[in-house]
């Protein structure tokens, strides 16, 4: 072999170790992405399944104020009642205080007879 080969041989060796050891680099980078990658996507899945948790969460609530909203008018029923029930004694109520009221005048004018 002449001088001029090995020589040439010897950049070529140089040259691939040269490759080799960019390659070897842009690998590690590669593999540190990859890695941050993964855990980016662990965090990801984990936000992922407390986000569908907390959504199911929140279907229940508000499947449960839905059925309380779709019973309301029952209970709007009976408040009415109670409603009525209320008026019925403030009427009751008042007429006891008008007659107190007839009878103090009675009491305070007996000759008025009730007229003042």
């Amino acid at each position: 072999m002449s001088q001029q080969s090995e020589t040439g041989l010897s950049e070529e060796c140089a040259a691939l170790r040269l490759q080799k050891s960019r390659l070897e680099s842009e690998m590690t980078k590669l593999q540190a992405q990859l890695k941050a990658a993964e855990t980016a996507n662990q965090k990801w899945q984990a936000y992922d399944a407390q986000r569908n948790e907390q959504f199911h969460v929140l279907q229940r609530k508000l499947s449960d104020m839905e059925t309380r909203v779709a019973s309301a008018p029952a209970m709007a029923s009976l408040s009415e009642e109670q409603q009525r029930n209320i008026d019925r004694i403030i009427m009751q109520s008042k007429q006891k205080v008008e007659e107190a009221d007839q009878e103090k005048i009675k009491v305070t004018f007996p000759d008025s007879q009730g007229q003042h």
